[in-house]
């Protein structure tokens, strides 16, 4: 009876397997977090996207607001005229003392446009809609 010892070669890979396992699960974690921050962007990105879709419609308000205004007193306005036109920067310091969901109407004395501006949290949207002075039908309706 001839029987060998296992020789000391062939215990060389007893920590490949505790490697192996360390490699998956690297893998794995990684894989988890990755996925964990891309729904976490996710998730922001549409919550922005519903803000601003709300600020859209808080402005869309506003402009309805502005033309009833119109309707019953054809000489409303809220502020003197303002220039340049379309100044973003001034329209958005309307709202800046009022609540995070707010709307506003805005109309510059001798001019045929009207402003909406909606915000809500973050986002905020600024309509203008240039209407005729004496039939006060919409001429051009834009996003500024």
């Amino acid at each position: 009876m001839n029987k060998q010892l296992p020789s000391a070669k062939s215990n060389n890979r007893g920590g490949a397997a505790l490697l192996l396992t360390i490699v998956i699960s690297a893998v794995c974690l990684s894989l988890v977090f990755g996925g964990a921050a891309l729904i976490v962007a996710s998730r922001s990105g549409t919550a922005r996207l519903i803000e601003r879709e709300k600020a859209f419609w808080l402005a869309e308000g506003a402009i309805a607001e502005g033309r009833w205004q119109l309707k019953h007193n054809s000489g409303w306005f809220t502020d003197p005229a303002h220039y340049p036109s379309d100044d973003r920067d001034w329209l958005k310091g309307k709202l800046q003392f009022f609540e995070a969901k707010s709307s506003l109407a805005v109309r510059e004395l001798g001019k045929s446009c009207l402003y909406g501006i909606g915000r809500q949290g973050e986002a905020m949207v600024i309509i203008k809609v240039q209407f005729d002075p004496i039939s006060q039908k919409v001429i051009e309706w834009r996003e500024i």
